[in-house]
């Protein structure tokens, strides 16, 4: 189970966490004990339905993935919404991405 502690050591790095889930088995039979720690400890949002005993971690981890390049994808359009503004005196406010308002 030393894989499974990887997991969640390299949680914050997408490129890492599919190399090592992709070099163990062990992640395409994870149990569901094992899916609800991981949940718990890293918010890794694996799901499973109520039939299910066993997780294929590796189509998990695309999803983390996807995640994490929509949220790059957010910050690079909001730097760019700001420059934008800034180039016409505009001053863009709000609080932690969400609704932004401009005067």
């Amino acid at each position: 189970m030393v894989f499974f502690i990887g997991f969640i050591k390299y949680s914050g790095d997408a490129d890492k966490l599919t190399e090592i889930v992709g070099k163990n088995e062990g992640f395409k039979h994870l149990r569901r004990d094992a899916v609800d720690v991981l949940n718990a400890c890293v918010n890794a949002k694996l799901v499973m339905s109520k039939d299910e005993e066993e997780c294929d971690v590796c189509l998990a981890i695309q999803s983390i993935a996807d995640r994490a390049a929509d949220a790059q994808n957010i910050k690079t359009l909001l730097k760019k919404c700001q420059a934008f503004n800034g180039n016409y005196g505009l001053e863009c406010r709000g609080e932690h991405g969400r609704h932004r308002s401009f005067r």
